[in-house]
């Protein structure tokens, strides 16, 4: 990501990163489908133009799920059971 390579602050392996499903992307319009991918930082993230702002999961219950090793199998089986709408 051009983000992390000009700034040095991406927290891939030195923090949690997290993906944020909004919705169910088996039921949502394609164009309607929110997802994030979140990083935990230690300071403010700088203004930049890549689109890489700074936002605080909110305190609450959330579903979580701990994913070791290849992104690869990942699927929509997982995103389902993370929005807690597996059958």
């Amino acid at each position: 990501m051009a983000w992390s390579k000009t700034t040095g602050l991406s927290p891939k392996n030195k923090s949690r990163t997290f993906g944020i499903a909004y919705n169910n992307p088996d039921t949502a319009e394609p164009s309607q489908f929110r997802f994030d991918i979140a990083g935990e930082v230690k300071s403010d993230v700088p203004e930049n133009t890549h689109g890489i702002v700074m936002k605080t999961i909110p305190d609450g219950r959330c579903a979580v799920v701990r994913h070791l090793g290849s992104h690869n199998p990942l699927g929509r089986v997982n995103l389902s059971l993370i929005l807690g709408m597996a059958a």
